[in-house]
């Protein structure tokens, strides 16, 4: 895991699928696959799974992100994914790694996570906790080649090249459509 963090090569940048998955095979197969996405990228999520899993069956597949707020058994029964993470990942993504890289596959303390158990059975740690310091997981911007994501054509600023970052996470209202809206997430600032 220490190299993935160390390793800046390790990144690889917007990719047609196809690109993606010679990249992969030049780079060396991974252990392990990690996707994201929202509820309106469930489609392309469950093709990217299954384009994985066909290509490289035994490497292991973990899907995140606000896709994975419905049940884990619906995920599952249609994702070709190994495992689920529900709510923020950055902790329960490093205790899989580990439970992975050790083969002691305790999944159990795992937080957010969702997996089928040695029976096929959906077993779920319930969602994970929001991280009360994001600060503590900083989004590397200097190990990105950021020209490549400056749009002229960005809304907020349209004739100046410019790009968003994240100071923030949470939201402070309490809309009634709003999966998150329940009190939990609070708004926290990156330092």
């Amino acid at each position: 895991f220490e190299k993935i963090l160390e390793d800046e090569e390790e990144h690889i940048d917007w990719l047609e699928t196809e690109q993606f998955f010679e990249q992969v095979k030049k780079k060396g197969v991974p252990d392990l696959f990690a996707l994201t996405g929202l509820l309106t990228s469930f489609p392309m999520v469950q093709t990217l799974c299954e384009a994985i899993k066909l290509r490289f069956p035994a490497s292991k597949i973990v899907v995140g992100g606000r896709i994975c707020v419905m049940e884990p058994r619906f995920v599952f029964d249609n994702i070709q994914t190994d495992f689920i993470i529900q709510g923020e990942g950055e902790i329960g993504m490093i205790q899989l790694i580990r439970e992975l890289e050790n083969q002691t596959e305790n999944f159990e303390d795992v937080e957010g996570l969702s997996y089928r158990d040695s029976e096929g059975h959906v077993q779920s740690n319930g969602e994970a906790e929001p991280v009360k310091q994001i600060s503590d997981y900083p989004i590397p911007y200097e190990r990105f080649d950021m020209g490549k994501y400056i749009r002229l054509c960005n809304i907020q600023s349209p004739n100046v090249p410019s790009i968003n970052i994240l100071s923030s996470r949470g939201c402070p209202y309490s809309c009634t459509f709003c999966n998150n809206s329940k009190g939990k997430k609070r708004v926290r600032y990156y330092k």
